[in-house]
């Protein structure tokens, strides 16, 4: 995934690699699926655990955890991009 830009209302843009698709195809999370599950796919598909993420990332487990089950929608752009990033480089 890559961050493009952020839309008027507020959304993400996002562009998506055919790796990407693949994972999610093969996962069952379909297209309207919200973005905490889709970093939670990705994440397990790279072998990355909720705490190397976490620590890569600068974050608690426990807020990553969240993030992925879309329990907390207000976190920043900031955390947001460098999650992104992450699972973009994949595990190093």
């Amino acid at each position: 995934m890559k961050w493009i830009g952020v839309t008027t209302n507020g959304n993400y843009i996002i562009e998506l690699s055919p790796e990407y698709w693949q994972v999610i195809a093969e996962s069952g999370v379909g297209d309207d699926a919200p973005i905490g599950e889709a970093i939670r796919v990705y994440r397990k598909a790279q072998g990355i655990t909720q705490a190397q993420m976490a620590k890569r990332v600068g974050i608690s487990r426990n807020y990553l955890s969240m993030i992925e089950r879309d329990t907390v929608r207000n976190y920043s752009h900031d955390t947001y991009i460098r999650i992104i990033a992450e699972i973009a480089t994949g595990d190093r």
